[in-house]
């Protein structure tokens, strides 16, 4: 935040994995609290409009997509619990996937090593101008991202999948039905590594 007052941007919204909310900067910390003034706000608005939020999310996901969050998390314990996690990362790092969950991986985005590209053409990789940390990120063609990541702090590698599935005309119940399926087939492909 300070960075961006620094250069003149405004700063607008942040989230972090523990599912911490920061909207705009008055209150500058991932505690809820300005999540909380914000959804009080957006449920009187859209009150006044005769909807819930909850009518009002599943009509963006008709406009835009049903979109699914999971996660999975595993533990290796004992001293060489952070040996095997390397060697997770490494062996993505010398064989990317070409499918998760029989969807073909489009790009690849390696933060560690600063590089993205698209898997058509691995030779034109594109700098990632992040700070350098243990990420690898797969974009699918469809639209999902999965992300893998040892923890900084505990002997464990988590996977973040964000799927996107179309709205088609079986409507947002046949949608939410194929996003999981979806998205457990792409956690099936993670445990194959993980055990």
């Amino acid at each position: 935040m300070r960075r961006f007052e620094r250069d003149g941007l405004d700063f607008v919204y942040a989230t972090e994995e523990s599912y911490g909310y920061l909207v705009e900067d008055e209150v500058r910390d991932k505690d809820g609290i300005s999540a909380a003034a914000m959804t009080a706000e957006m449920t009187m608005y859209w009150r006044s409009k005769g909807k819930s939020l909850l009518q009002r999310l599943d009509e963006i996901f008709i406009e835009h997509g049903y979109h699914e969050e999971r996660g999975v998390n595993k533990y290796f314990q004992g001293p060489t619990g952070m040996d095997v996690m390397r060697g997770i990362m490494d062996a993505y790092r010398k064989d990317q996937p070409g499918t998760l969950g029989g969807i073909a991986v489009e790009r690849v985005r390696d933060i560690k090593t600063g590089k993205a590209w698209n898997v058509s053409a691995p030779g034109s990789a594109e700098k990632v101008d992040l700070p350098a940390s243990d990420v690898i990120q797969w974009y699918l063609v469809d639209g999902t991202l999965v992300t893998v990541r040892p923890s900084g702090t505990e002997p464990k590698i988590k996977y973040y999948v964000l799927a996107r599935t179309e709205v088609g005309s079986g409507g947002l119940g046949a949608a939410r039905k194929a996003s999981a399926a979806k998205v457990d087939a792409i956690l099936d492909d993670i445990k194959k590594v993980i055990g």
